[in-house]
């Protein structure tokens, strides 16, 4: 995974043989706006989160998006209500604001995450993977104060085993059409 300055997150999708992504989900985060609303069961996540982390990071990491349904339904039960505290509502934010980097002869090609899985572009499974990842990383960093966001998204990106870049995602993801692993530069 990696995280920009602005918070946009490049994560690995589908892998091949060798294990090496070649298809990535490329996510923005949510606005204030749906923060606001969704306040509460951001934060309750994230201390379950802080929890499970503590005592292992990859389970908190896998199970987010169970730990936001979890919130969500303890929040709704508190208020008497069957609802799911915001989960659902906030998830389907997620996908909205989530799109998938698929590769084609040129680079990549952009589309949404249900046309990814419907084209079989990326299978349920490998979007609940990166879901579970994009959950984490807005439960930590979402309301986080300004001046402690590049600790909070340090923090966040170790855990998630990803990394932070100075580069925006798409120019990282540009990137990887000129690179090539092993190349040896003769000069």
């Amino acid at each position: 995974m990696q995280i920009s300055a602005d918070l946009k997150l490049v994560v690995p999708a589908r892998f091949d043989a060798d294990g090496k992504p070649v298809s990535y989900l490329y996510h923005t985060p949510i606005p204030r706006e749906v923060y606001a609303t969704v306040f509460r069961l951001l934060r309750d996540t994230k201390v379950n989160l802080i929890g499970t982390s503590a005592r292992h990071a990859f389970a908190a990491r896998g199970d987010a998006t169970l730990y936001l349904r979890e919130a969500g339904a303890a929040i709704a039960a508190e208020r008497g209500e069957q609802a799911d505290g915001g989960a659902t509502a906030l998830l389907g934010e997620i996908n909205r604001l989530t799109m998938a980097l698929v590769p084609i002869a040129t680079g990549f090609d952009m589309v949404p995450v249900q046309s990814a899985i419907a084209s079989g572009a990326l299978t349920a499974d490998e979007w609940a993977d990166a879901e579970a990842a994009i959950v984490f990383f807005t439960a930590w960093v979402a309301g986080t104060p300004r001046q402690e966001i590049a600790s909070e998204m340090k923090l966040a990106a170790s855990l998630l085993n990803g990394s932070t870049t100075s580069l925006p995602p798409m120019e990282w993801i540009a990137s990887l059409r000129t690179s090539t692993p092993g190349a040896i530069s003769e000069g």
